[in-house]
């Protein structure tokens, strides 16, 4: 079923509609349950970045009732740039990421309404998405990809877990790929872009599971998995182990 279209008013289930109409440059997008304790017992909201240019971009949210009927529909983020990709929060938030030169990623939280710039970005790039490693619930950590040919993956360890742990201070390194199937987080920011440049050029999406980072650099065409335990790494550029065995051509992107 369409449940919203670019440029009209969203339509709610008890007949209402929306005050704004649906935003356009639907890009990156989650879902976060309204009660995560009781996830079945209340709805959830589709949240999804718009990548809109020149301050024109932002964050929405589309919210549903647990029997899936469109309730609501709101903005959460204004006055942005590209937001292209982001990730979600083991907290139940949205981080989304501008991409552009002085992009920077953005903490957005749909129930309260919050939003604010992280410490994910730094000093500003042109960043795409984020996955997260809450092994250690009081120290997560955070790997942000960002679309340039030397774009470093910036890896950032918080203290403490929830909505302050991204927007106080923690460690910050970055990924430096070595000759031998290896690689290691250094603080030498300069070195880590050199080997985004020879390694894993523009890196898009991005994935945790188990032990082992995901991510795709699109101008090389390939998929590299980081096995944070051993710290050795995987390439890949067929799509062999996956379904569908196809090659990754046209720039992959998620």
């Amino acid at each position: 079923r369409l449940i919203a279209q670019t440029g009209e008013r969203v339509q709610y289930a008890d007949g209402d509609q929306s005050n704004l109409d649906y935003h356009s440059q639907s890009d990156a997008a989650g879902i976060i349950p309204l009660n995560p304790d009781n996830p079945l017992d209340d709805g959830y909201v589709y949240v999804v970045n718009s990548e809109e240019g020149d301050g024109q971009g932002g964050v929405y949210g589309l919210y549903f009732d647990k029997d899936g009927n469109v309730a609501d529909y709101k903005v959460l983020l204004t006055d942005t740039t590209d937001n292209c990709g982001g990730g979600l929060t083991p907290w139940n938030t949205w981080v989304s990421c501008e991409e552009y030169e002085d992009g920077q990623c953005w903490q957005v939280d749909p129930v309260t309404g919050d939003a604010k710039k992280t410490k994910l970005g730094g000093n500003g790039g042109s960043y795409e998405s984020v996955a997260v490693d809450n092994t250690n619930t009081m120290n997560p950590v955070f790997f942000t990809t960002e679309d340039d040919e030397e774009g470093a993956m910036r890896r950032f360890v918080a203290n403490g877990n929830g909505w302050n742990a991204l927007h106080s201070d923690g460690d910050e390194t970055f990924l430096h790929i070595l000759d031998n199937n290896s690689f290691e987080w250094t603080t030498d920011e300069g070195a880590a872009r050199d080997s985004a440049a020879r390694y894993y050029r523009n890196s898009e999406g991005v994935s945790y599971h188990e032990g082992k980072l995901y991510f795709m650099a699109k101008k090389d065409l390939k998929l590299l998995t980081l096995d944070l335990e051993n710290m050795t790494y995987e390439t890949e550029t067929t799509g062999r182990k996956f379904y569908g065995e196809g090659s990754f051509g046209n720039q992959p992107d998620q």
